[in-house]
């Protein structure tokens, strides 16, 4: 094993001794939470540092590494040029993974996508970072729940225009909002494969795009008491991308700026558009209103959504 790392490395070298004005690196990774290779052998970041003429050339670096690897950790702050990261964390059973504390200074990042499972606690790897320039986060969580995503946006928020969510997040301070914790945000991208939160009001956001918007989950019945043994325990199927529609409808005072919601889910190619008067996982009569009001409600192909001119 350890023969074959050292032909990679040394592979890897060779390369990259070639290519010393290199612009972006991409080692594998799709950034939409699907992988195409493995962690890149041991010192391959070094050996990309040390193949660069000047160490502001590398602008976009894409990597599947481990969260602890001390390549990774040691080299970032040297490639100074860095404004794009996308870094997919993967999990190491032989060794536990203890969330690095050092400060780490990247002055010219502007965009990071993080993904990785709960267990590699992908947004504590980043936590202590400093990024001055960060305007774009993406996270992407695999499985699992993650209880630190307030947190994250309480660091890193008030400078964001673009913020990206994937994956089960549990809050821990109910008291912040949206709004609060990202003050300065125009795009909002949410993907409802997993549930995730609600907001009532911003007043900068311009665009909201929603994914696996036709996804349901059950909710409790509002007339359910959790504490009678008698109770049916019935639950009704929602549509998380409805109730937040739904927000917009009836609290449009509270989303000045809105401009566009993005329904990805749609089109259907087995039901013609025609032949629907309305999207079911849309509040009824939502996307006309909306329309109405200038806010553009078109589906992935940028036509607009059944129902919003009705």
């Amino acid at each position: 094993m350890f023969l074959l790392f050292w032909k990679t490395t040394s592979l890897y070298r060779r390369l990259l001794v070639l290519f010393p004005c290199l612009v972006g690196f991409d080692q594998g990774y799709t950034g939409f939470g699907r992988r195409r290779s493995f962690p890149a052998p041991p010192h391959c970041l070094r050996s990309l540092h040390d193949a660069l003429e000047l160490p502001t050339s590398i602008v976009k670096l894409r990597l599947v590494c481990r969260p602890h690897d001390p390549d990774f950790l040691s080299i970032l702050p040297l490639l100074i040029g860095l404004e794009e990261l996308t870094v997919d964390f993967v999990v190491d059973e032989d060794n536990p993974y203890h969330p690095n504390e050092e400060e780490i200074l990247l002055p010219t990042l502007k965009w990071l996508s993080v993904s990785g499972s709960s267990s590699c606690l992908p947004l504590k790897t980043f936590f202590w970072w400093e990024m001055p320039q960060l305007h774009h986060l993406s996270i992407i969580l695999k499985d699992g729940v993650d209880d630190t995503l307030d947190y994250t946006l309480e660091a890193f928020g008030e400078q964001l225009f673009s913020l990206s969510i994937c994956g089960h997040f549990d809050y821990t301070m109910d008291e912040l909002t949206l709004a609060n914790l990202c003050p300065n945000l125009k795009r909002l991208e949410i993907d409802y494969e997993k549930p995730c939160f609600f907001f009532d009001r911003h007043p900068t956001l311009e665009e909201f795009i929603g994914h696996s918007c036709s996804k349901t989950y059950d909710i409790p019945s509002l007339n359910m008491d959790p504490f009678d043994p008698l109770d049916t325990h019935e639950f009704n199927p929602t549509y998380l991308f409805g109730i937040q529609v739904d927000f917009f409808k009836l609290r449009l005072a509270d989303f000045p700026r809105l401009r566009l919601v993005v329904d990805t889910a749609w089109p259907w190619y087995i039901v013609p558009s025609n032949y629907l008067p309305s999207l079911p996982w849309w509040p009824t009569g939502a996307a006309s209103f909306l329309t109405q009001k200038n806010i553009q409600c078109i589906d992935r192909e940028r036509a607009p959504v059944p129902g919003s001119h009705s």
